[in-house]
């Protein structure tokens, strides 16, 4: 009897040390960091604007974020969806400002919790289908961010933090 009291509190007390992945710090951008999200904002509705310049502008615009990180690769393979993806699409000046802040959130913020990386990509879903990119194409962008963060990640989730 005494053993099993003794396995219960053993148990209750390391379930009771579980704990969830803590939030990251959401970055906050300073003067020169939103005139670079006005520039990748341009860049955005220059291509649905069928400008020619526009996808080189747009990749050396979000992948300077991750150019010495492991996420290199994943942020080429995020500009190519979104350039894709925005094929007919149709985007206006605020749309393409809120469109180009959550790049810039999902390029630059390095310790978000798993839970923070879903929000955005539900929030950059949101935008695409706002801006008129159907749920089958906005999906694959979205599910691309979180590839980056995950390359790019100094938070990743331990095997403790259950929840």
């Amino acid at each position: 009897m005494k053993t099993l009291v003794r396995g219960a509190l053993i148990a209750a007390l390391l379930g009771g040390a579980a704990c969830r992945q803590p939030d990251g710090r959401t970055p906050i951008p300073t003067a020169d960091q939103q005139n670079e999200i006005g520039d990748i904002a341009r860049d955005l509705l220059n291509l649905v604007n069928n400008d020619r310049e526009a996808p080189g502008d747009l990749a050396s615009d979000l992948q300077k974020y991750t150019e010495e990180d492991a996420g290199l690769d994943q942020s080429k393979e995020l500009t190519r969806r979104l350039i894709e993806g925005l094929e007919g699409a149709r985007l206006d000046e605020p749309t393409a400002e809120q469109l180009a802040r959550t790049l810039w959130v999902g390029l630059t913020a390095r310790d978000y919790s798993n839970r923070q990386v879903d929000a955005l990509k539900t929030e950059l879903t949101a935008v695409l289908t706002k801006a008129g990119v159907p749920a089958n194409r906005a999906q694959p962008i979205a599910e691309q961010l979180g590839a980056v963060q995950q390359a790019i990640t100094t938070n990743p989730k331990r095997w403790y933090q259950v929840f």
